[in-house]
Formats: C-alpha cells, structure tokens, sequence
C-alpha cells in the first residue's frame, strides 16, 4: 500500500512542479536564514553568518535538485521534456515534419496490413 501512495504522490508531481518548485525555494530559504540567525546569536557579524549558513546548509541547488528527484517519475518526465523538443523542432520544419508523417503512416498502414493478411 505504502508504494501505490508514492506512485500518486509522484504522479501528482509530475503536474504539479511549478508551485511546488516555489514552495520548495521559500522553505529552504526559510532554513537558510534560520541558520543565519543562530549563527548571529552565537556571536557572528552578518556576513559571517551568511557564510557559515551556507557551508554548513550546502548548495541549494543541489538540495532541490535532489528534492525533484525524488517528487517525480524521472523517466517520464525526462519523455516528456523529449517529446517537447521534438514536436518542436517538427514545427520549425513542417516539409520533414510532412515526411515523418507520411512514413510513419506508410509503415503502420504496412504493418497491418501484412498483419491482417497472417492472421486469416
């Protein structure tokens, strides 16, 4: 049961990323200054704090990188990113767009036509 929960809660992220990316920012921000401030309590100048806070926080970017990661089904929204790119490079150039319609549609009309043939 516990894995068709991360399976929804994954699917989920693959629609809603943006306001969750936002999200995301504002609590790791929300920790970094945390940090900052414990670190001014402890006796530290600003900017001391500030680069303290961060080397001992790490990257942030590494951290949401890791945080997608794990909120989504990687592959397919890595499929998803692929087929964008290629739709849109099909729409740059519709007279190749044009040929790999054609040759798509011959191959599959091909296919089950020889197909419906062997089945008889």
């Amino acid at each position: 049961m516990t894995s068709l929960r991360v399976l929804i809660a994954r699917m989920k992220g693959l629609f809603a990323s943006e306001q969750q990316d936002r999200e995301l920012t504002e609590e790791l921000r929300g920790h970094l200054e945390m940090l900052v401030e414990e670190k001014r309590r402890q006796g530290m100048t600003e900017e001391q704090a500030r680069h303290a806070a961060k080397l001992q926080f790490g990257g942030m970017a590494q951290t949401e990188e890791a945080y997608r990661e794990g909120r989504s089904l990687q592959f397919i929204e890595t499929f998803l990113q692929d087929l964008r790119y290629a739709l849109r490079l099909l729409r740059r150039t519709p007279g190749f767009a044009a040929v790999v319609v054609i040759s798509l549609a011959l191959g599959i009309g091909a296919n089950t036509a020889i197909l419906a043939q062997l089945m008889r």
